[in-house]
């Protein structure tokens, strides 16, 4: 397209983002990552680093939700 330039797919997102992408709430995604079955990235320092959830984390997670019959 004219006038467009091609964005950079995100591979971190926001808890909100990673909440919406999962149609989830954030509170049930925040329980999750607290109970280590969704993987977290932590950056930063002091007393409260970034928190952002990779997007090949959420789709491994996804597989593993998936009821196998």
């Amino acid at each position: 397209m004219i006038g467009s330039t091609p964005s950079t797919p995100r591979l971190l997102l926001t808890s909100r983002q990673a909440a919406e992408a999962l149609a989830m709430s954030e509170r049930t995604l925040w329980t999750l990552a607290k109970l280590g079955q969704i993987p977290r990235v932590l950056f930063g320092t002091g007393k409260r680093p970034a928190v952002r959830f990779h997007v090949a984390d959420l789709e491994c997670w996804i597989e593993s939700q998936k009821e196998r019959n």
